[in-house]
C-alpha cells in the first residue's frame, strides 16, 4: 500500500515512472534521483534564470533568505505562525536570523558553529547558514487576508491556503517593509513554491526539493557564499518593543476609536492632451542641423524627436518654448534642446516690470493662491470622500512633521540630518535625496569620509574670510574716493583674489570630493555634502542661493519661511495668469540672499516668500486648520496642491509626482537612543575625586565607538565629551547617541559602555530609547517622559542662555540636565536634555507599587508638565527655537546589576543564550517592572554581584530569559502576579489590557455547549485568562489523555502500513485497538477541555485576534487540530491496530510503539 502511495507521489512530482519506482523500492534515495533529472540541463546562469522566470520563480525579484542550522532539502510548514502555517522568509538576512533556530532543541543561531568554506567552495564544517530562495506566485498582504476570511477558524486555515494556492496566490506579507519597500516577512504557503537561488529550475519537477535537481556541492557554495559575516555583529532584535509598537499601530486594539478616511499617497492621473501635428519653425530647424553635427544622428531622426516633443506640449497649454537643439545621451535617446524662460511671476504680465509687494498685480498673486488653498481646505472640511483635498490637508504640517520625526528618529543627529536632506536635494528625487543623506550619516560615523574632510571646514572658512577681506578692501577705497576698477587692481587685492581662486580649484577637483563605497559621486552634490558634514551648510553670505538653505531651515526648524521650489513656482506662475514652461525647459527660480542676518532674498525667489506669507495670514484668518499654519506649511500644502493639477492633466510620469520623507521614513524606519555614562567619582562614593579630562573622556567613548562601527543595524553614532549638572553641580558625561534600526538593539556597544560603567565603578547608569508618539501615547504606562530643548543656534559653554536655562529648570523642580552637543563639533551645543528618572529622584519604588492605571495617569501628567514646560521656555526665551516632549523607555542599571550582568556574559553557565541574556538585560520592560528591577522588589535572572541576600530569581532562569519576558509585565490594573505560558519561538505575555477589552466577549453565547458542563455565559477576559492560567498545567493532561493515545493509534496505523506486516495477531491488535476507541476521560479534564475550548475558539475570532493569536498558537493550533477529529483518529487508529505487531518480538514490539509514539511526543513537547 505504501509502496503505490509513494510511486503515486513521485509521479506527481514529476519522475519517470521507472525513476520513481526505484526510489519507492528503496533503491535510489529520492534526492540523488532529483539529481539525475537534472543531468541534462544547461547550468549556465541565463540559461537557469530563464527556466526559473518560466516557471514564475525569479532569483532577481523574487529573492529570500530562511535561517536555519539544519541540512535542507525540502521543507516543511510550520504548524503555527504569526501569519499561519507555512514557511517562514525574509529579503533581509538580518531578519531571516533574528526569526531563525537551529534543528537542535534550545539552539540559537547565533550559538553554533561557523561555515568553514575553502577556496573551493567546499564545506568542510556545517553552521548555520542563510538559505538564498526564490518564490513564485502572487503574495497577499495578512491585513488583506485578515479582513477576508475574518470568520476563518484554525482548522479552516489549511483549505483557505489551498484555495487561495489555486488561485495563484501562495503566500502572506508582513505589514513591516525595508527601506527598499518590500515586506521584512513572507510566508509561503506550500514547499513546492520555493527553490533554492542555486536550483536547477527543472521545469518537469513538481516536488518540493529546493535544489530542484541541482547538485548539492552548488548550492552550498552558493549558501556559504551569501552568509553575510557581519550578522554575527549585527544588533538584536527587541522583540518585546517590537509587539509592543505594532500593538500600537493596530487600530483594532480600540474599538472606540473613531474610524478615520486614509487618503491614498497620490492623486488620481489624467490623460495628457497633445496635439495632431506640430511644425519646425526655419530658426528652430537650422538650430538643430547645427547641434547635431558630427553626432550621428540623422537630420530625420532628430526633426521627428523636435516634432513629438512639441506635439506633447501643444500651445493651448503650455508656454511656446523655442527649439535650439537634439542632442544623444549616447545611450541611443534623444533629448530637445530649448530656450530656458523665466517663471516671471514676480514681474507685470504687460510691462514685464518687476512687482512690488503690496501692488495690485501682487494682491492678485495673493488672492488667487489663498482662494485655490481655502477650496482645498473646505471641501476636505464638508466632503470626506474628496480624495485629492483630503490628501492636501493632511500634509499641512508636513514640515513640522518631518522636523518632529527627525527629532524623535535622528536625536541629536536630526540638525545633521536636516542639513544633508537640504545639501543632495538639488537634481535628485525623494528617495535618492533620502538614502543618500543616510548613507552620509553611516559613512561620516564610521570615519570613512576623515581623510577627505581633515582640513576642509578651514579651507571654506578662509575662502568666506577672504570674500569678506576683499569686500572690506573695496569699500575701503571706496570712501577714500578711488573707483572700484582701480581698487581690484592692486596687488594685495590680486593677491587674495589668486588665494581665492586655488582654494575654489581645490574644491572642484574630484579628487578632493567625498564618494559612496562603489567610488561614484553623489550625483552633483558631494561638494555640498562636505559642506553639511563640516557644519557650514546653513551659513548664509550675501549673494548665495537661499533654495537648498532655506530648506534645510524648513526640516529643522531654523527658518519658517516658504521655500520656492519647482511646484511653488509653477504655482505661482499659473496664479499670475500664465501657462506653464514644459519641465524639459524649466529654468532654476531666480534670487539671492540679500540680507544674511534676517534671510531676505531677492527676485523670484524673495517676492514667492512675501506672496506666501500674505497668503498664510488670510488662511489663518479663516480658521479653517485647528493649529495655525506658518508660511512653511502653506508651501506644503501649495505643492500638493499644485501636483494635483499636474496630475491631473496627466503632465508627470510616476516618477515626476515624487515622493515624501515620510514615505522613506516609513520604509527604511529607524530609532534613537542615548547613553546616560559619566567617568566621574567623588571620594564619598567611590572613595576618590576624579573629573576625567576631555582626552580621558575619548578614550572611553572610542570603546563604545568601535563596537558599534561594526554593527551593521547601526545607521550612525555619536560619542562625544559632554556635560551637564545636578542641582547647579557640574558633572561630565559621554554624549553617545545611536540611531539604529527600528526595535535593534545595539548590544555590542552596550555591552562596552557596561564595562566602562564598572571600570569606573559607577553605582549607575542608563541606555533610554525615544519611543514613537503613537506609541508612548497609547501606552504611557509602559513609559517615563521627559524632553530635549533645542537653541536656535549653536552655543559655547558659558553662553548665558544654558545658565538661564538652567535656573529656569531649577526654579520649576527640574533640577537635571544633560547638554546635547553636534555630532559634528563637540563643542557646540545644540541644547538641553532633561528626563524624568524616578530610579534617581528616589520614587521609583512609589511607582512601582501603583496600579497600572494609576502609573498610566502619571505618566501621561508628566508628558504634560515636559510639554507645558518647552511652550514656556519658548516663550520666555528668544534662543529656544522648539522643544521636544515625549516618552522614552529609560534603562538604568545598577553598578550591582550590572556586575552581575557581565559575569554571566563571560560565563553563560546557566544555559540562557547569549541572546537571551543581553534580552533580558537592555531588551523593553514595561517602566514599572524597570523600577521594580532597580529597587529590588524583583529580580533579574542572573544573580548581582554584590547584592546583599540577593540570589537568583525564583523564577525559571531560562524562562525569566525569554525574549518576550518583558512583556509579561503588561498586566492590566488589579491583575494578579503573572503566570506566564511560552515557547521558544513566541515571547512570554500575559493578558493585555486595552479599552473596551471587558464588553468585548462577543460569540460567546452563540458558542456550543455540552449539556454535562453546561456554564454562564463569561466575558472575553474570563475565557482568556482561564486559558492562560490553567494551559501550561492541563495541556498536557489534554494531549496524553484525550489526544495522545488516537494520535498513537493513528500513527500505528500508518507504521504499520509502512512496515508491511503480517496477520498473524489481529486479535491482539484489535484488543489494543479497542482499548483506544473505549477510553473515557475523567471529568476533571473533559471540563477543562472544554473550557479552553471555548476561549481559544473566542480568542481566535476576536478582534485582536492579530496580535494575541501567535501568542497562545503553541497550544491553540495541535488542540483545536486534534478535537475536531477525535473520533475519525480512533477508527483509524483502530483499524490501523489489526495489522499491527503480527509475528514481533516483545523487543520489536516496544520499538514500533515508542516511534509511534513519536509524533505525539513532539506535539506536546512545545507545551
Amino acid at each position: 500500500m505504501r509502496f503505490a502511495t509513494g510511486i503515486a507521489r513521485l509521479l506527481e512530482d514529476g519522475f519517470p515512472e521507472d525513476l520513481a519506482a526505484d526510489v519507492a523500492a528503496g533503491i535510489i534515495p529520492e534526492d540523488e534521483a532529483v539529481q539525475i533529472l537534472a543531468r541534462d540541463l544547461s547550468r549556465d546562469p541565463a540559461s537557469q534564470l530563464e527556466r526559473a522566470r518560466s516557471m514564475d520563480f525569479d532569483p532577481v525579484d523574487k529573492r529570500v533568505f530562511h535561517g536555519s542550522g539544519a541540512d535542507i532539502q525540502a521543507f516543511e510548514p510550520s504548524v503555527g505562525g504569526l501569519m499561519g502555517p507555512g514557511i517562514y522568509t525574509s529579503p533581509r538576512t538580518s531578519v531571516a536570523s533574528s526569526y531563525a533556530e537551529s534543528a537542535g532543541p534550545g539552539t540559537r543561531l547565533d550559538q553554533r558553529p561557523p561555515n568553514i568554506v575553502t577556496p573551493e567552495g567546499e564545506l568542510l564544517q556545517s553552521g548555520a547558514v542563510m538559505y538564498p530562495l526564490t518564490y513564485r506566485g502572487e503574495l497577499m498582504p495578512y491585513k488583506e487576508f485578515l479582513r477576508e476570511f475574518r470568520d476563518a477558524t484554525p482548522l479552516d486555515i489549511p483549505r483557505v491556503q489551498r484555495e487561495l494556492r489555486e488561485s495563484g496566490v501562495t503566500g502572506l506579507t508582513g505589514t513591516l517593509v525595508t527601506s527598499d519597500g518590500q515586506p521584512q516577512v513572507i510566508n509561503i504557503f506550500d514547499p513546492r513554491d520555493l527553490r533554492s537561488t542555486a536550483a536547477a529550475f527543472n521545469p518537469d519537477y513538481k516536488g518540493a526539493n529546493i535544489l530542484g535537481a541541482a547538485a548539492p556541492v552548488s548550492a552550498t557554495v552558493g549558501i556559504a557564499a551569501l552568509s553575510q559575516p557581519e550578522d554575527a555583529e549585527a544588533g538584536q532584535l527587541d522583540k518585546a518593543l517590537r509587539y509592543v509598537s505594532r500593538m500600537a499601530e493596530d487600530a483594532d486594539l480600540n474599538p472606540d476609536a473613531p474610524v478615520q478616511i486614509k487618503p491614498p499617497t497620490s492623486f488620481d492621473r489624467g490623460t495628457r492632451r497633445t496635439a495632431k501635428n506640430a511644425r519646425l519653425s526655419t530658426q528652430e530647424k537650422a538650430a538643430i542641423r547645427k547641434s547635431i553635427e558630427g553626432s550621428g544622428i540623422a537630420e530625420s531622426v532628430a526633426f521627428a524627436a523636435a516634432r513629438d516633443w512639441k506635439r506633447r506640449h501643444p500651445p493651448v497649454d503650455w508656454e511656446k518654448v523655442e527649439i535650439t537643439g537634439v542632442t544623444s545621451s549616447g545611450k541611443g535617446e534623444l533629448s530637445v534642446v530649448t530656450k530656458k524662460p523665466q517663471y516671471a511671476f514676480d514681474k507685470d504680465k504687460r510691462t514685464g516690470k518687476a512687482l512690488k509687494r503690496g501692488s495690485p498685480g501682487f494682491k492678485k498673486i495673493v488672492d488667487n493662491v489663498a482662494n485655490e488653498v481655502i477650496d482645498y481646505l473646505e471641501r476636505a472640511n464638508t466632503d470626506p470622500t474628496d480624495i485629492s483635498a483630503q490628501l492636501v490637508k493632511e500634509n499641512a504640517g508636513w514640515y513640522r512633521n518631518v522636523q518632529r520625526r527627525l527629532r524623535n528618529e535622528y536625536g541629536s543627529f536630526s540638525e545633521m540630518m536636516g542639513d544633508l536632506l537640504g545639501a543632495t536635494s538639488a537634481n535628485t528625487d525623494v528617495a535618492t535625496n533620502f538614502n543618500y543623506s543616510k548613507e552620509l550619516l553611516n559613512g561620516f560615523a564610521r570615519g570613512d569620509y576623515d581623510e577627505l574632510m581633515a582640513g576642509f571646514a578651514d579651507k571654506l572658512d578662509r575662502k568666506y574670510a577672504i570674500e569678506d577681506e576683499l569686500a572690506q578692501y573695496v569699500a575701503t577705497q571706496r570712501a577714500q574716493g578711488r573707483t572700484v576698477k582701480a581698487a581690484k587692481e592692486d596687488e594685495f587685492y590680486k593677491e587674495l583674489e589668486r588665494q581665492k581662486a586655488d582654494i575654489s580649484a581645490f574644491f572642484k577637483d574630484q579628487a578632493n570630493l567625498i564618494r559612496k563605497p562603489n567610488g561614484s559621486l553623489f550625483g552633483m552634490n558631494s561638494f555640498n555634502s562636505m559642506v553639511a558634514l563640516a557644519d557650514r551648510f546653513r551659513v548664509r553670505r550675501e549673494g548665495m542661493k537661499p533654495k537648498i538653505k532655506n530648506f534645510s531651515g524648513n526640516l529643522v526648524g531654523d527658518s519658517t519661511a516658504a521655500t520656492i521650489d519647482v511646484w511653488a513656482a509653477r504655482n505661482l506662475r499659473r496664479h499670475s495668469g500664465r501657462k506653464p514652461i514644459p519641465s524639459s525647459a524649466e529654468p532654476g527660480v531666480t534670487g539671492s540672499i540679500v540680507n544674511a542676518d534676517n534671510f531676505r532674498n531677492s527676485l523670484e525667489f524673495g517676492f514667492g516668500q512675501d506672496v506666501i506669507e500674505e497668503v498664510t495670514d488670510i488662511i489663518n484668518d479663516r480658521g479653517l486648520i485647528d493649529t495655525p499654519l506658518e508660511p512653511r506649511d502653506v508651501q506644503a500644502l501649495q505643492w500638493f496642491i499644485e501636483k494635483d493639477y499636474w496630475t491631473q492633466r496627466g503632465w508627470t510620469s510616476r516618477a515626476g509626482e515624487g515622493g515624501s520623507f515620510e514615505q522613506m521614513m516609513d520604509s527604511d524606519p529607524v530609532e534613537s537612543g542615548f547613553l546616560g555614562l559619566s567617568r566621574d567619582q567623588s571620594i564619598d562614593v567611590q572613595g576618590r575625586d576624579f573629573v576625567p579630562t576631555t582626552t580621558e573622556m575619548q578614550i572611553a567613548n572610542r570603546k563604545i565607538l568601535n563596537e558599534a562601527s561594526t554593527d551593521p543595524n547601526v545607521v550612525t553614532i555619536k560619542a562625544l565629551p559632554s556635560g551637564g549638572a545636578f542641582e547647579k553641580t557640574p558633572e561630565t558625561a559621554l554624549d553617545i547617541d545611536i540611531v539604529s534600526e527600528r526595535d535593534y538593539l545595539p548590544v555590542d556597544a552596550l555591552d562596552a559602555a557596561a564595562r566602562q560603567a564598572v571600570e569606573d565603578d559607577q553605582k549607575s547608569w542608563f541606555f533610554a530609547r525615544r519611543i514613537r508618539p503613537e506609541v508612548g501615547s497609547t501606552f504611557p504606562q509602559f513609559f517615563t517622559a521627559g524632553t530635549e530643548i533645542y537653541f536656535d543656534t549653536g552655543k559655547r559653554k558659558g553662553d548665558q542662555i544654558i545658565e538661564d536655562v538652567e535656573d529656569y529648570l531649577l526654579d520649576n523642580d527640574y533640577y537635571g540636565y544633560t547638554l546635547i552637543v553636534d555630532p559634528r563639533d563637540a563643542d557646540k551645543i545644540l541644547g538641553m536634555r532633561v528626563l524624568q528618572i524616578p530610579q534617581y529622584d528616589g520614587s521609583a519604588e512609589k511607582y512601582a507599587k501603583m496600579s497600572q492605571d494609576a502609573y498610566a495617569t502619571e505618566s501621561r501628567n508628566e508628558f504634560k508638565r515636559f510639554r507645558d514646560l518647552g511652550q514656556k521656555l519658548t516663550d520666555e526665551f528668544g534662543q529656544v527655537k522648539d522643544t521636544s516632549p515625549g516618552y522614552f523607555d529609560v534603562n538604568a542599571k545598577s553598578l550591582e546589576e550590572t556586575q552581575g550582568y557581565l559575569a554571566q556574559l563571560a560565563s553563560r553557565e546557566r544555559g540562557a543564550s547569549l541572546e537571551d541574556l543581553r534580552e533580558d538585560f537592555y531588551g523593553f520592560k514595561p517602566a514599572q517592572e524597570r523600577f521594580k528591577r532597580y529597587t529590588g522588589i524583583s529580580e533579574p535572572a542572573y544573580p548581582q554581584e554584590g547584592a546583599a541576600g540577593r540570589g537568583p530569581s525564583s523564577t525559571n532562569a531560562a524562562a525569566a530569559a525569554t525574549t518576550g519576558a518583558g512583556i509579561a509585565a503588561l498586566a492590566g490594573p488589579g491583575e494578579a502576579e503573572a503566570q506566564t505560558v511560552g515557547s521558544s519561538d513566541v515571547p512570554t505575555l500575559e493578558l493585555i489590557s486595552y479599552p473596551g477589552m471587558e464588553d468585548s466577549g462577543k460569540g460567546i453565547e452563540s458558542l456550543p455547549r455540552d449539556p454535562e458542563f453546561d456554564e454562564e455565559p463569561r466575558t472575553f477576559r474570563q475565557e482568556v485568562s482561564d486559558l492562560i492560567e490553567f494551559g501550561p498545567s492541563v495541556a498536557k493532561d489534554i494531549f496524553s489523555e484525550v489526544i495522545g493515545k488516537p494520535l498513537v493509534g493513528a500513527a500505528a496505523a500508518e507504521r504499520a502500513y509502512s512496515l508491511g506486516l503480517p496477520a498473524e495477531l489481529i486479535d491482539d491488535a484489535a484488543a489494543y485497538g479497542r482499548s483506544v476507541a473505549d477510553y473515557k476521560p475523567s471529568p476533571e479534564v473533559r471540563a477543562y477541555e472544554q473550557r479552553l475550548k471555548r476561549g481559544i475558539v473566542d480568542l481566535l475570532q476576536s478582534d485582536t485576534a492579530q496580535f494575541l493569536a501567535p501568542i497562545v498558537k503553541p497550544i491553540a493550533e495541535p488542540i483545536l487540530e486534534t478535537l475536531g477529529g477525535i473520533s475519525e483518529d480512533v477508527v483509524e487508529g483502530g483499524l490501523g491496530l489489526q495489522s499491527l505487531l503480527r509475528g514481533a518480538t516483545d523487543e520489536e514490539k516496544e520499538r514500533e510503539l515508542e516511534r509511534a509514539n513519536r509524533p505525539a511526543l513532539e506535539a506536546i513537547s512545545p507545551i
